[in-house]
């Protein structure tokens, strides 16, 4: 994502639904808004990379269940 121009990216925002597993580990089902490939490519990378989550429960038991993240694709600004 280093390469992207920041310049087509000015004032856009990307959203992200993912689901979160049973174990807290996270799958990208859509991204919604993205105007860039590459840049879908490195949220989706970066949000399946990321930490485990905490997974709901349901009577002590976890379950899958979805989210959902709106992100500016220019953070700097």
């Amino acid at each position: 994502a280093e390469n992207i121009d920041a310049a087509k990216l000015e004032g856009k925002t990307i959203t992200v639904v993912f689901d979160i597993n049973t174990d807290g580990s996270l799958s990208v089902a859509k991204m919604a808004n993205g105007t860039d490939p590459e840049l879908e490519a490195e949220v989706k990378r970066v949000i399946e990379n990321s930490p485990r989550w905490i997974p709901s429960q349901k009577n002590g038991k976890p379950y899958k269940t979805g989210s959902m993240i709106t992100l500016p694709e220019n953070p700097s600004k």
